[in-house]
């Protein structure tokens, strides 16, 4: 949510970025949640209770990513780096001890999670625009409407 307020690239409407990012994002959990308990269930995990409480728990460090803009531009960026990769291992190292199946497995459910994820942020970003809520500059909302059409090769 704090995010949204610095992502002028998305037009003037701070509500609507704001709505925007906070609906994507619990959306994307969702469907990462979902994903995730099938990709583990293929290795035969016996699935006791959902995944999305503890994939919200282990994300809880993008809270701490908003501070990084207190850093100069090339420090910012290198400790959202750092603060991403801790992420992704923290979330790997959960999903492992929950599941009981190799963290090299979940590190293979993560990376076929993310084109997953590129087209549901086309998708959402395409329909955003169309609600209203942010506004694309030209040239990202032909990749956005190549992509969440189906024609990936567009985008690129």
């Amino acid at each position: 949510m704090i995010g949204s307020a610095g992502a002028s690239d998305l037009g003037d409407d701070i509500g609507g970025r704001m709505t925007f990012l906070v609906l994507f994002t619990w959306l994307e959990t969702l469907c990462f949640a979902q994903f995730m308990g099938v990709w583990l269930r293929l290795a035969k995990w016996k699935q006791t209770g959902s995944l999305f409480g503890l994939i919200v728990v282990a994300n809880a460090l993008q809270f701490v990513e908003p501070l990084t803009s207190w850093l100069p531009d090339q420090g910012a960026m290198v400790a959202d780096m750092v603060l991403s990769l801790i992420e992704v291992m923290v979330l790997i190292n959960a999903l492992a001890q929950v599941s009981g199946v190799s963290r090299l497995r979940v590190l293979l459910g993560i990376l076929l999670f993310s084109p997953l994820a590129l087209v549901l942020l086309a998708a959402s970003l395409s329909l955003a625009s169309a609600q209203g809520w942010v506004k694309l500059p030209a040239e990202l909302m032909q990749s956005v409407q190549g992509v969440s059409s189906g024609g990936a090769s567009k985008a690129f």
